[in-house]
């Protein structure tokens, strides 16, 4: 368990050989990371709030809705996985 949990995190201390074994087990078995548990071990919910005036009135919703795709965007490119997606592997 804690080789394939260095393996999901990256760090450098695995041999390469059971690298490559946990890296096929994890395509073999489409394992997907738990977006909620990293969070809840790491103590960083990845959250960011925003407060408006009024939601609906304006220039506030495209701004709203603008700055969630920068943020995903963004997020996807560092964090790299969530709930939803499969693990990007070398």
């Amino acid at each position: 368990m804690t080789t394939a949990s260095r393996v999901v995190n990256k760090e450098p201390t695995v041999r390469s050989y059971l690298r490559e074994r946990v890296e096929q087990a994890i395509r073999d078995l489409d394992y997907r990371p738990n977006m909620a548990a990293r969070q809840l071990s790491s103590m960083r919910s990845f959250t960011i709030g925003m407060i408006v005036p009024r939601a609906g009135v304006g220039y506030i919703p495209r701004l709203i809705v603008e700055l969630s795709w920068i943020l995903m965007g963004l997020i996807s490119s560092s964090i790299a996985t969530s709930e939803s997606e499969k693990i990007q592997l070398p």
